[in-house]
């Protein structure tokens, strides 16, 4: 698959270096790497529909609180109503506000539950975008 990885400007070198270590000679395509900041520039720097995804996978993104509305505005912006999109998206519940942003993802997606591990407090969700 054509996969782009994002992260942090400040840890891109990292990205890269990890990404590069675990798909080389496993890979058809050169993974593809770029900064994301949630919420910021994204138009800029993720047009639609030049930067189209099948899937996004989000997996454990939730700790940084402060930024969850950020976040929000990130996955509807790369799951856009009528583009089919499908974000996957594994979070463990630390705490009260991670309750509270699921419920607020569940108001802008489609959800479904996919799995629940109630001892690890993780849950694995698809979604795509309501209308």
């Amino acid at each position: 698959a054509w996969v782009t990885a994002t992260d942090l400007p400040d840890i891109l070198s990292n990205l890269t270096f990890n990404l590069m270590r675990n798909t080389k000679g496993r890979s058809r395509y050169t993974p593809q790497v770029s900064a994301l900041t949630w919420g910021q520039d994204l138009e800029r720097h993720f047009p639609y529909p030049s930067y189209h995804y099948d899937y996004v996978l989000a997996a454990d993104v939730v700790y940084p609180h402060d930024y969850l509305e950020e976040l929000l505005k990130t996955m509807r912006h790369f799951c856009r109503p009528g583009s089919q999109t499908m974000l996957l998206w594994a979070n463990k519940i630390r705490f009260q506000s991670d309750l509270r942003f699921t419920e607020c993802f569940k108001s802008s997606f489609n959800t479904t539950l996919l799995i629940e591990l109630p001892q690890q407090e993780v849950r694995i969700y698809k979604a795509t975008a309501k209308e």
